[in-house]
């Protein structure tokens, strides 16, 4: 991809490549501190050149707030965008306990950061509690969910027909997202209905190991796995599922972390099979999603053949889900975000510039 190019009337510059593999935590580490390195230079640089009135700042990790550092020592204001909250993420990634020293390090970086922005934005009131007892303020944080982008996520048009029921995960594979048991739970469907089809688009960490597992239980022709697609082409895909899946686990950070791939398959108006986690139970209730037990391949398998023998049962979660989404969705949030902007900047119009 070009370094440089414009999107949407935004200059994007791409300044580091990102590995496919996630990488070992050394190299994660030196990785992501170069890239901070390179974009303190690069914002500080165009800071000299045109001022910037305005930044955001998008994390993880949250430390990518120092490359505003510059703009923000001369009086620039700019907003810290928590979308997934770095201690957490880093404990489950690599394995680290709460004990540990690095965690309690990555706390403390946490801490300096929320001090060092205007304003703090979190993707979900679990995470924005848990910033308080430990970051910041009540009148610095502010919760906005991460909603689907309502130019791609809609019902632009009816489902595909298909004489098969399929089941569709869109995102990256990572281990507490739940794909193991989501195939798993498609060994047990496969003598009961011939007819389901598990249908995963993406990468990650835990590609090779989860067809491995596909292989290791002869379910070749039952999961499929696809190359991720870009933002406004995956909705077209993700309308035609019979059924969205969410399987993700409920310890540590995966019970936490809201996954926008909820409110995307709520706004296409396809149902969703969703892991009972500790964040999806404080948003939804059994009128908007069908819930299954986390981590157990046998509830998955129960709650599919359940889905899969009533339609009105899914037609109904369906249209509370969208439902759900006229309530809860970025055209009714947006206002508030720029209303806060507008009032970091000092005026009632400021010129956005994206960190």
């Amino acid at each position: 991809m070009p370094r440089s190019a414009v999107i949407d009337g935004v200059t994007v510059r791409r300044i580091q490549e990102k590995p496919r593999d996630g990488g070992k935590q050394g190299g994660f580490l030196t990785r992501t501190l170069l890239f901070v390195l390179r974009a303190s230079v690069l914002v500080a640089a165009s800071h000299l050149r045109r001022p910037f009135q305005f930044g955001h700042v998008h994390s993880p990790p949250d430390f990518v707030a120092f490359s505003a550092l510059v703009p923000r020592l001369l009086g620039v204001p700019f907003i810290l965008d928590i979308h997934d909250i770095v201690p957490e993420f880093y404990a489950e990634k690599f394995g680290v306990s709460k004990s540990a020293l690095s965690f309690k390090a990555l706390v403390g970086m946490e801490r300096l950061c929320c001090r060092l922005a205007s304003h703090v934005v979190v993707a979900n009131d679990i995470w924005r509690g848990r910033l308080l007892t430990r970051s910041t303020r009540p009148d610095k944080a502010t919760t906005i969910l991460n909603f689907p982008d309502p130019r791609f996520f809609r019902q632009f048009r009816p489902k595909r027909k298909s004489d098969k029921f399929v089941l569709m995960y869109p995102g990256t594979m990572s281990w507490h997202q739940g794909l193991d048991v989501a195939i798993r739970g498609m060994a047990r469907l496969a003598p009961a209905r011939a007819d389901v089809e598990l249908h995963i688009y993406g990468d990650g960490p835990c590609e090779k190991d989860l067809r491995g597992l596909v292989e290791q239980l002869g379910l070749q022709k039952r999961v499929l796995f696809f190359a991720g697609l870009p933002l406004d082409q995956i909705p077209d895909k993700m309308i035609d599922a019979d059924l969205g899946i969410i399987p993700k686990r409920a310890r540590g950070f995966g019970g936490e972390a809201f996954s926008t791939k909820t409110l995307e398959f709520m706004a296409l108006g396809v149902p969703i099979l969703v892991s009972r986690t500790m964040i999806d139970q404080f948003y939804f209730d059994e009128r908007t999603v069908t819930f299954f037990e986390p981590e157990s391949d046998q509830d998955f398998a129960a709650k599919v053949l359940e889905l899969a023998g009533n339609p009105s049962r899914r037609e109904q979660v369906a249209t509370n889900g969208l439902s759900f989404i006229s309530r809860h969705n970025w055209g009714l949030r947006q206002a508030e975000y720029l209303k806060l902007v507008s009032g970091l900047c000092g005026r009632e119009a400021a010129t956005i510039a994206s960190i």
